[in-house]
């Protein structure tokens, strides 16, 4: 769960993409359905606190392949949220749009 990490050939080989995110624990990530270099993930506070980093629920969004990042914080919880985003719980869409839907435990 430590790390974002990103393979360019099948698994063979993993590097590390986790750059400028507030954390580099957490348990979803996703790919945007026709721009395989946006990368979507939710990151939470470490392996003993889960959740998100300063208490602030924010998607965090890649259009770099990972190399920079972005919160993206509009319509979600941005103060006393303590719910945690757990590995199957996000999803994204095939419309060109584009939609990323979670579920969160609290």
């Amino acid at each position: 769960h430590w790390d974002v990490m990103r393979s360019d050939n099948s698994g063979d080989l993993w590097h590390e993409v986790s750059g400028n995110l507030p954390t580099d624990f957490g348990f979803v990530v996703d790919v945007h359905a026709h721009e395989p270099e946006t990368i979507y993930v939710i990151p939470i506070t470490s392996d003993s606190l889960h959740y998100p980093p300063d208490a602030k629920l924010q998607v965090y969004r890649s259009r770099t392949g990972g190399h920079e990042w972005e919160p993206l914080g509009n319509g979600l919880p941005q103060h006393d949220c303590y719910v945690n985003v757990l590995r199957d719980a996000m999803a994204v869409d095939t419309l060109d749009s584009c939609g990323v839907y979670f579920g969160t435990t609290g």
